[in-house]
């Protein structure tokens, strides 16, 4: 079974996400075997466009392209620069959880929590920069230039939400 045969197709078109994402997630074990696996699974994220299956697919290459540079640089490039907020929140996370020593992750998610383009039009969105603040947070609280971050996001952010969630790290953060 090949990702990249009529499986990947019929996968992607079925239509309830929630179907979507439960096959991809009990099809990878049979996929990963397929030479061009990592590279079709980024083929599907850059298509899909449901969080839940994003959620899969995107966990699924971090998952299974952790030993491989070509995905870190994947990871580091997605989370700045993809046109979905969403694939980019989760790039974020996904930088974090696998890759947090490698070469320029802080860096790359300094730039994310600072500089990311999303615009708030809805209450319920994923915002990136609050997501790479968060990771920042919890995983680089030793580091000076995180609370510089937060309180830059705190004060500036344009995002009502991130500005809440910053004063609240840094009022936390003064309690302790």
């Amino acid at each position: 079974m090949s990702i990249s045969s009529p499986t990947l197709a019929t996968l992607q078109a079925i239509a309830p996400p929630r179907e979507r994402a439960i096959a991809l997630q009990t099809a990878l074990p049979h996929l990963t075997s397929q030479p061009t696996f990592l590279e079709d699974l980024k083929d599907w994220i850059k298509a899909e466009s449901d969080p839940g299956v994003l959620s899969v697919a995107i966990r699924a290459l971090a998952h299974y392209g952790k030993d491989e540079v070509e995905t870190l640089n994947w990871f580091k490039t997605y989370a700045q620069y993809a046109q979905n907020p969403i694939i980019r929140a989760l790039a974020v996370q996904e930088l974090v959880r696998g890759w947090r020593d490698a070469f320029n992750v802080y860096e790359i998610l300094s730039k994310c929590a600072f500089a990311d383009r999303f615009r708030r039009q809805t209450p319920d969105e994923v915002n990136p920069r609050l997501c790479a603040l968060t990771v920042m947070i919890e995983q680089y609280a030793d580091v000076p230039q995180t609370w510089e971050f937060v309180g830059d996001r705190a004060e500036n952010d344009n995002d009502p939400q991130v500005r809440a969630f910053a004063q609240a790290q840094l009022a936390q953060r003064q309690l302790a």
